[in-house]
């Protein structure tokens, strides 16, 4: 067993098989995964070396060999710490850095070597990868499935079953100019393809289906990691450049060099993000969109800024130190601005038009009204006004009941988006579907009425201003 005082190389050399002797191998080997379970939690294997005389099932001729990774190691021990609190601080221990990866699953082939030809030293230099059996890598690559009828979607897919009859069809050394035959069904990558029908993106070739698979064409122009479980991240130099980090429930973050758009989602497809070529920056929560600062919160556009509620609109300024049961109601950031009672100023450089199909209540001690030209007030029925103690009137002239005084102009509301036809312009998309198919269309709610110029809705969203749909008839 080693101690704490090995080097890191003896330590090694003890914790792979001990010190006994051991055979000699002066060649780099392939071997067949056995075990990659390592109570040591290190990455060791347990493999059986191809062409050799011994069954592989025949545990005692497996050789323990070391998962090596092109990037790791931890701080130099020579700053730790020791006795005292010292050394159960963060100061007093080591980082630990590096890339970690996986070790392969059992009955993968692996390429293995032994330090100075010592079995008691060997070490897995890399995997190798089954012969086609490479179309998900990196990015879970959309292909054609199997279906009742001839019309099967493209939908992201899985490998070829290399038991199935389906793979007779795949000639994985076919070397000629326009690359690998791959005109083959796979299986529907059912976790991939059930995260896009939820977001929406099940059509979409730019944000939902990608053909970036290590089999698209020789050699290959795409880079990027798959782990097991379907996580990925992409890096595409043809077809659509991009990268992508994507998760196999769907969240993703997408820089598309080939459309201009950097897009964001979540995996319920509850809430996305993107911004466009033209600079558009377009936002969809199902939720609540909140922001705060403990500052200030500027808004500007150079042209209209349009604010629409399918409810209330409500707007408050508050005072720094008010309070409630004793208690003040703002946070500290707002206090230490001392005893102010917020003001709201509007102004407008036209006309300032304010209209309520309901009416229009205004609440205040002291309320000031003070124009440099007219004062109108008009009412289509009657007219009250109540002072509690004193009513003032004063004007060179008043005239009661004749001349006919001036109507004032009533004040229309705003309009809805529309057509030339008049017809509502936006169409929403809902979360459910309109049949039992994970594929079928979504549900929509047509003509629906908005003064905004953009209206965005859940994916698929129509108007993204770029856009590949895949599926279409």
């Amino acid at each position: 067993m080693a101690s704490k005082s090995d080097s890191f190389a003896k330590s090694f050399i003890k914790r792979q098989t001990g010190d006994s002797k051991s055979t000699q191998y002066n060649t780099i080997q392939l071997a067949e995964v056995m075990e990659n379970v390592d109570g040591a939690k290190m990455g060791r294997l347990r493999v059986h070396l191809l062409g050799s005389q011994t069954p592989s099932t025949d545990k005692n001729t497996w050789k323990t060999v070391q998962w090596v990774s092109p990037f790791a190691g931890a701080s130099n021990p020579s700053t730790m710490l020791a006795g005292g609190d010292a050394e159960n601080t963060y100061q007093g221990t080591q980082d630990a850095y590096g890339m970690w990866m996986i070790p392969p699953d059992i009955g993968n082939i692996v390429a293995v070597a032994f330090v100075n030809g010592q079995d008691a030293m060997g070490l897995c230099l890399g995997c190798l990868y089954q012969p086609g059996v490479n179309h998900m890598i990196p990015g879970i690559a959309k292909g054609t499935t199997f279906s009742d009828n001839d019309d099967a979607p493209i939908v992201p897919v899985s490998e070829v079953n290399r038991r199935s009859a389906e793979a007779q069809n795949l000639d994985v050394f076919d070397n000629s100019a326009t690359g690998p035959k791959d005109k083959v069904k796979r299986a529907t990558h059912t976790p991939m393809y059930n995260s896009l029908t939820t977001q929406g993106l099940e059509n979409d070739n730019i944000r939902g289906l990608t053909d970036s698979s290590a089999r698209r064409e020789s050699p290959s122009k795409v880079f990027g990691f798959l782990t097991p479980g379907g996580h990925q991240f992409v890096m595409d130099d043809v077809s659509q450049k991009y990268i992508r980090l994507r998760t196999i429930g769907g969240a993703q973050l997408l820089l598309d060099d080939s459309h201009s758009v950097v897009y964001i989602i979540n995996s319920k497809g509850t809430g996305w993000v993107e911004i466009t070529e033209s600079g558009k920056i377009e936002v969809f929560g199902a939720d609540s969109i909140s922001m705060r600062s403990e500052k200030d919160i500027n808004i500007r556009a150079d042209r209209d800024v349009n604010i629409e509620s399918g409810r209330h609109t409500n707007i408050k300024a508050n005072s720094t130190l008010d309070k409630k049961d004793e208690e003040f109601t703002q946070p500290i950031s707002t206090r230490n601005l001392g005893d102010i009672k917020g003001n709201v100023h509007i102004h407008s450089a036209g006309n300032f038009k304010v209209t309520g199909s309901s009416g229009i209540d205004l609440s205040t001690t002291t309320f000031n009204s003070y124009s440099t030209v007219a004062q109108k007030f008009t009412t289509t029925g009657e007219s009250h006004i109540n002072a509690g103690i004193l009513h003032y009137e004063t004007s060179p002239k008043i005239h009661m009941n004749g001349p006919v005084a001036l109507k004032a102009t009533e004040v229309s509301g705003i309009s809805f988006q529309a057509d030339a036809d008049g017809n509502l312009l936006y169409t929403n998309i809902l979360s459910e579907r309109t049949g039992e198919s994970l594929n079928s269309p979504k549900s929509t709610e047509a003509k629906r009425g908005s003064m905004l110029t953009r209206f965005t809705t859940r994916e698929p969203y129509p108007d993204h201003e770029q856009s590949n749909l895949e599926n279409q008839s």
